[in-house]
């Protein structure tokens, strides 16, 4: 029963993820790897962020602007 997912799912749902460290990584991570098509979790996650995440939120928004 164990599902195979991509990469990029694996990373969107760290990006959802309520533990700020994970969602952080994850974020970092999707910028650095390129991950476009998660500019918008990123986004949306950005608007509920607490004050630890909101840096990193932007910054890998901003490393995603196409």
């Amino acid at each position: 029963g164990v599902e195979i997912r991509d990469a990029e799912a694996a990373v969107r749902d760290l990006i959802r993820s309520p533990d700020p460290w994970l969602a952080s990584c994850a974020m970092a991570a999707a910028a650095e790897q390129k991950l476009y098509r998660l500019a918008p979790d990123i986004l949306a996650a950005e608007k509920h962020a607490g004050t630890e995440v909101l840096q990193v939120a932007h910054s890998a928004k901003m490393a995603l602007r196409a």
